[in-house]
């Protein structure tokens, strides 16, 4: 028994020393490094709890990253578990013949992922018994189509010293196109009734146009706008909506559609885009609709449109006179300008209720009533004649047949007007206002400058400079002195 004992002690250490296993306990265990069981996350995020797969007998990983919008990343994480109680080398990564390369593989080293992964024998990554190896997969798919790559990764695994790694993935996108009826005027009108279809990846250079003609002052004008994902991945329309320029004389109507919101593969949605003007003139707006296409985000639709009335421009809207000196007067004028389409009559001009002074004058006026057509103008011109100091508001009115007019007055809007005065004056300062020549030696001379300034809004005449009272010796003189008489202009 003695014997049997110790030769099978002795047959123990040797299986476990040709085996690589070791005794704890009386059980068997290998010593070393195994990649048997895996995990792999389904979405872009790092699995929190772990779920493993086993390594099939070939040594082969497959992942799917399905569905990818073209041009952007999907992400999957792959941890390889050392089931092993060595450590585990990872120290080859080959992709293989023609595996598509918008695949990408980084290896984690410490809490970060290095793309690519860049291992070999001299600087393998180390697992440690019971650790994870983890790699980070990428695809970028370029185009709708199928893609595929293999990967070979060599370790120093008992089990598997090569793994198989499988990777495919499909690019897939949404594809928006944006309809209009090719024509001008209202969708129910007989220009636009059985005209053709205009698509934004059709229009050409030109792009998208609608053009709503002409319509009177509170008409409604509507044209239909049609949204359709051509492609075969959900489209996400994030930004809809009317911008720049005149915006506020077109709405929207989204028909019952929820939207900005997501349109299905082959799914369209039909909007309305009203012109309904409350001003004259011409006008013009942007529709645009945003997504996520990778190969046009953003489609614009220009929108056109022509109010039919007369609007009065004036500019500009206010006049500043500044400083007038009193007793002068400065000239200002004002356009008034038919920015409509129908003629604009200009019936009066006159100051507004607020002007309580005498100060401004119109001083040229055109003959009234003025008819002026789409286009033409006129200048009105206003002097301030301020007779005091001070400062003066007023306004001038403005009376036309502008549809934003007063309906009972007829009044348009006000010019405002605003100045100031201060009466001429010769300021002239000395500086500095006293002269202290200090000490000086018995005999002796020492010199100081006195400069004068007109700080005063008129000019300043210097006839003569002398010194009125002087020491009994007579010891302060003027040295230097400009030719007098001097003027000095205001500043001077």
């Amino acid at each position: 028994m003695r014997r049997c004992a110790l030769h099978l002690l002795f047959s123990c250490a040797a299986f476990a020393a040709l085996a690589g296993c070791q005794d704890e306990g009386g059980g068997l265990q290998q010593t070393v490094p195994l990649a048997d069981t895996y995990r792999v996350s389904d979405t872009d995020e790092i699995p929190e709890q772990p779920e493993y797969a086993d390594v099939s007998s070939e040594g082969v990983i497959s992942v799917n990253f399905g569905r990818v919008v073209v041009a952007s990343l999907s992400t999957r994480y792959l941890f390889i578990r050392n089931g092993g109680r060595a450590g585990l080398k990872f120290y080859g990564l080959e992709r293989l013949g023609d595996s598509s390369s918008v695949f990408q593989v980084g290896c984690r080293s410490g809490a970060l992922f290095a793309t690519p992964c860049e291992v070999s024998e001299q600087q393998p990554v180390t697992v440690p018994a019971g650790g994870e190896l983890g790699l980070r997969l990428d695809f970028v798919p370029v185009d709708t189509t199928s893609y595929s790559a293999v990967y070979m990764l060599r370790t120093n695994a008992e089990d598997h010293p090569t793994l198989r790694l499988e990777l495919s993935g499909t690019g897939v996108s949404p594809d928006l196109q944006v309809c209009i009826t090719d024509c001008t005027g209202d969708e129910q009108s007989q220009q636009c009734a059985g005209a053709n279809e205009l698509c934004s990846d059709s229009a050409g250079a030109e792009g998208l146009s609608i053009t709503f003609g002409d319509a009177e002052l509170g008409q409604a004008i509507r044209r239909k706008v049609v949204i359709r994902n051509r492609g075969d991945e959900a489209l996400n329309i994030g930004n809809l909506g009317i911008t720049s320029g005149d915006y506020n004389q077109f709405g929207l109507d989204l028909n019952g559609n929820s939207l900005p919101g997501t349109l299905g593969a082959g799914d369209e949605a039909v909007l309305w885009v009203e012109y309904s003007p409350s001003v004259g003139g011409e006008h013009e707006s942007l529709l645009a609709v945003g997504s996520n296409d990778p190969d046009t985000p953003t489609v614009i639709v220009g929108l056109q449109g022509r109010g039919m009335a007369p609007r009065l421009c004036p500019e500009p809207l206010s006049l500043d006179f500044g400083n007038v000196p009193t007793g002068e007067s400065k000239a200002m004028s004002f356009d008034v300008t038919n920015c409509g389409l129908l003629d604009l009559e200009l019936s009066a001009v006159q100051f507004s209720a607020q002007t309580q002074t005498q100060d401004f004058v119109l001083a040229e006026v055109p003959q009234l009533p003025l008819v002026l057509a789409p286009g033409e103008g006129t200048s009105i011109t206003v002097e301030y004649r301020p007779a005091e100091r001070g400062s003066d508001h007023g306004g001038v009115d403005l009376y036309s047949n502008d549809p934003a007019s007063d309906p009972q007055t007829g009044f348009t809007g006000t010019i405002a007007l605003r100045g100031q005065s201060t009466p001429r004056e010769c300021d002239l300062v000395a500086t500095p206002y006293a002269v202290n020549f200090g000490g000086v030696v018995q005999a002796g001379t020492r010199q100081e400058q006195l400069i004068l300034t007109n700080m005063g809004t008129d000019s300043c005449t210097v006839e003569r400079a002398e010194i009125t009272e002087n020491s009994p010796d007579g010891e302060f003189a003027i040295d230097e002195a400009p030719v007098l008489p001097a003027e000095l202009l205001p500043g001077d």
